[in-house]
């Protein structure tokens, strides 16, 4: 099973959410982890993640895209001298003929 939870706002519940929801699952018995793939200015988000999934995985590991400034990625990864992708965190596209 997967699950993508998505909100347009910070501060929308998403965080709150997602973690309810590991921990309900792995009350049931459910191997569950929860990840963040991009996140700007805080690791606040992943740490609340990482605790819900009984740190399962590494902070690098539920946020592979971090940047220092909270801003939208394509603001802060320039100023960190990065360029922002999404092919850091999705899997390349299978095309199929």
């Amino acid at each position: 099973m997967n699950y993508f939870i998505t909100a347009t706002d910070t501060d929308g519940g998403k965080t709150f959410l997602t973690a309810l929801l590991t921990r309900a699952l792995r009350t049931l018995g459910f191997n569950t982890i929860a990840l963040k793939p991009i996140a700007s200015g805080s690791w606040n988000d992943s740490q609340i993640l990482q605790e819900a999934a009984k740190n399962q995985l590494t902070l690098e590991e539920i946020t592979p895209v971090f940047y220092q400034n909270p801003l939208a990625p394509l603001i802060a990864a320039p100023l960190e001298g990065k360029i922002f992708s999404l092919n850091q965190v999705l899997p390349p596209l299978q095309y199929h003929k």
